[in-house]
């Protein structure tokens, strides 16, 4: 499994943005993640508030695209992503 990775600027956050992706590898340990510009299968972008100005309209996934804006989106993304490769 591939997770395209795309960071907002981070002008506003309001938690540690890469703690999203160290949860990934935790909870993934075999998947590769990558910048949004390779083919991947889930485009996640973290957003550091809920703001979530971050352009991602011309990024997406095989699979699809997560929005993280806090640090409680990733029990969403991790539920999401459980439930797609269980089909």
């Amino acid at each position: 499994m591939r997770f395209g990775v795309k960071y907002c600027g981070g002008c506003n956050p309001r938690y540690n943005r890469s703690e999203i992706v160290e949860k990934l590898k935790k909870d993934f340990p075999d998947a590769v993640i990558t910048s949004t510009t390779i083919e991947h299968d889930y485009s996640i972008i973290i957003a550091g508030c809920n703001v979530a100005c971050v352009h991602h309209d011309q990024v997406h996934g095989v699979k699809g695209k997560i929005l993280v804006k806090s640090e409680k989106d990733y029990e969403i993304l991790l539920k999401i992503i459980k439930a797609d490769n269980k089909k």
